[in-house]
């Protein structure tokens, strides 16, 4: 960076705010050099203090600057946050990026202590980003938050994140060893103490959860998440979906000898048959998308679409190898009453998702929708009870579907009353799924449980806001909140570190907790 200039700073007072005395010099506050964006400086802080308050008074442009015992500015800091999340670079990447682009002298390991610093500042200054989205969440009357969690491995911590809805911001983020309601307050609280209004709440079934939103937020709407209902009411269908789909799999694997002979055929004909036998060795990989599209439903219906089209080109060329391939296809029709069986329970989910559906009411006002919609539900729902004489083979899932939706009627139509309502979480699941891709792209794991167990909820403020505006934010943390925060993350990196020690020696991990209980006498 070259010779360091020195920046001289004190506070910006030249008398106590309180009393109006002229501020003396105290002491200095800090010397030291800072690497900046802009430069190399060496900054002289100088305190001043009131002979009367006796309260020293520091310079809110050398806080600005960079945090207490630090000697990174806060630009660098951002640069290396948002460089990890934005552009995926590696620890490696970000630490010959910022000595090639700033000059910047600076370990490998500092750089993976400046991003873990960036997020905590990220989390600490997380309610200061209702600010920026006050006017817009006023007009619609309140906060609409969405609720989930997260599990990496069983036995350990669920993270849960709160993010607003409409803005998609992340207000609060917590890890718990127990997602029992005692939890969940404390989690919901976290909001609450934001101090503005929330209007509705969206999540899963969860018991706990319920209970919770009912305490802290009692006059707040609850929605329950739709897909997480219809799933549930699908699950013994789906089940049986999944059946069929690996028994109609293992009818479809007989395809390699009739590739082998391709490369003895005309081209033209080699061509027609190798695009018939990908598109049925695309049903093979193929997942659906349940409840509404289970996988074995799809395949069926591609496969008479397949056969169909084999069939017609049949009737203009015979040839051997094609009608192997048919015959293999053919195979499949077995499965015709089960198919028709699980296509009718898949009509019921589709109908009761219909109805769950605001924007088939847009000729009713909110209320009446909500109103018309339960009586469309209810009406169905008891249909259903009625002739499950007729449909043994469903005589679970219509039992289920009952139970579940009498469980869940209370919120499952809140979505009504406020467009600003969603129907289902999918959002925040979205939100997930994109946070892993990140952390994928960047380390090249496919696995991201090590790392959400090790940070928990720094994990989640995964920002991409302009340059300015999150430097702004990260500047109003206080060194005091900051020291606080890592003390909670020093906690965590101990807990994994421990769990990792006694996995890579066990015995000694143990010998030296025997050797530690024996010292205590």
């Amino acid at each position: 960076m070259g010779h360091a200039k020195t920046l001289h700073l004190r506070s910006e007072f030249e008398c106590c705010p309180r009393c109006n005395s002229k501020l003396k010099y105290a002491y200095p506050l800090s010397r030291k050099n800072v690497y900046t964006a802009e430069g190399e400086v060496f900054l002289i802080h100088d305190g001043y203090i009131c002979p009367v308050c006796e309260i020293v008074y520091r310079s809110a442009e050398a806080d600005n600057l960079c945090l207490k015992h630090y000697r990174y500015g806060f630009d660098i800091i951002a640069e290396i946050g948002q460089a990890r999340h934005s552009e995926h670079l590696t620890r490696e990447e970000l630490h010959q990026e910022i000595i090639e682009k700033y000059g910047v002298s600076i370990s490998e390991r500092n750089i993976q202590n400046l991003y873990e610093v960036y997020c905590m500042l990220l989390k600490i200054s997380a309610p200061s980003a209702l600010e920026q989205i006050k006017d817009q969440i006023r007009n619609q009357g309140g906060l609409v938050i969405a609720l989930d969690g997260i599990q990496p491995q069983k036995g350990n911590e669920t993270l849960y994140v709160i993010r607003e809805v409409t803005t998609g911001t992340v207000l609060t983020a917590k890890a718990v060893q127990n997602s029992n309601t005692a939890n969940m307050v404390k989690v919901l609280e976290e909001v609450a103490a934001l101090g503005e209004k929330v209007l509705a709440v969206i999540s899963d079934a969860q018991v706990s959860i319920r209970l919770a939103v009912k305490e802290v937020f009692p006059e707040a709407l609850h929605q329950l998440c739709h897909y997480h209902y219809l799933e549930n009411i699908a699950r013994p269908y789906v089940a049986q979906d999944r059946a069929m789909q690996k028994e109609m799999k293992k009818k479809l694997r007989y395809l390699a000898p009739i590739e082998r002979k391709l490369e003895k055929m005309p081209s033209v004909k080699a061509t027609v048959i190798h695009g018939y036998l990908q598109s049925v060795r695309s049903l093979l990989t193929l997942k659906g998308k349940a409840p509404l599209n289970p996988p074995g439903i799809m395949i069926y219906e591609y496969l008479q679409a397949i056969k169909s089209s084999i069939e017609t080109s049949l009737l203009h060329k015979e040839d051997d190898e094609l009608n192997r391939l048919l015959a293999i296809v053919k195979e499949c029709e077995a499965f015709s009453s089960d198919y028709h069986s699980l296509k009718l329970a898949q009509g019921w989910v589709i109908e009761i998702s219909r109805i769950l559906d605001p924007e088939n009411y847009k000729d009713y006002s909110p209320e009446e929708g909500k109103l018309q919609a339960e009586e469309d539900l209810h009406f169905f729902v008891e249909e259903l009870e009625r002739g499950i004489k007729n449909h043994p083979e469903h005589k679970e899932m219509i039992k289920e579907l009952k139970k579940l939706t009498n469980a869940h009627w209370e919120g499952l139509f809140n979505c009504f009353l406020y467009s600003q309502i969603p129907r289902t979480n999918n959002d925040l699941e979205r939100f997930f799924r994109e946070l892993k891709s990140n952390h994928r792209r960047a380390t090249g794991r496919i696995s991201w449980n090590d790392f959400v167990l090790r940070i928990g909820e720094f994990v989640v403020f995964d920002l991409r806001q302009e340059k300015h505006s999150l430097l702004e934010r990260i500047k109003k943390v206080r060194y005091e909140d900051l020291v606080k925060v890592k003390t909670l993350w020093d906690k965590r990196i101990e807990k994994t570190r421990m769990q990792s020690r006694f996995k890579k020696d066990p015995q000694s991990y143990l010998k030296k907790l025997e050797r530690l209980w024996k010292e205590q006498e």
